[in-house]
Formats: structure tokens, C-alpha cells, sequence
């Protein structure tokens, strides 16, 4: 069996209901649903920052993601 750890993510109840909504249309769970993205962070990074090239109203503005506001 694989070892796993807990993690705790704070999300608005909105959300937390979109993500349960999401997670059981793909018949998964949300911690399933956050160990795959978690897993493929780097491809979903990549997805959104293309979704920004495309459309720079996509998302909040200015159109960047946390990391890279944190470094400006």
C-alpha cells in the first residue's frame, strides 16, 4: 500500500460544492480529484498560462499566476 499524507486546503463553500459536483460527474473523489492535479501541476500550469495567451481576460488580472505575482 502507498504511503500518503494529509493535506488541508481552505476553499470558500462555493467552491469546496463545485469541486464535489466536478470530482463525482468523473466518479472520483476530491481528494482524488487534487492528487491528479497535484500530479500533473506542471501540464495544468502550462494549460493555463496558454489559456491566458489566448485570452488575457481569462482568470483574474492581472493575468498571471500566484507564483509568478509573488516574484514581481
Amino acid at each position: 500500500m502507498r504511503k500518503t499524507k494529509n493535506i488541508t486546503v481552505a476553499v470558500t463553500e462555493r467552491k469546496y460544492h463545485q469541486a464535489r459536483i466536478y470530482a463525482a460527474s468523473r466518479e472520483m473523489s476530491v481528494s482524488a480529484l487534487v492528487e491528479f492535479l497535484l500530479e500533473h501541476l506542471p501540464l495544468v500550469s502550462k494549460a493555463v498560462r496558454n489559456l491566458i495567451a489566448e485570452n488575457p481576460n481569462f482568470g483574474s488580472n492581472p493575468a498571471r499566476l500566484p507564483h509568478e505575482r509573488r516574484n514581481s
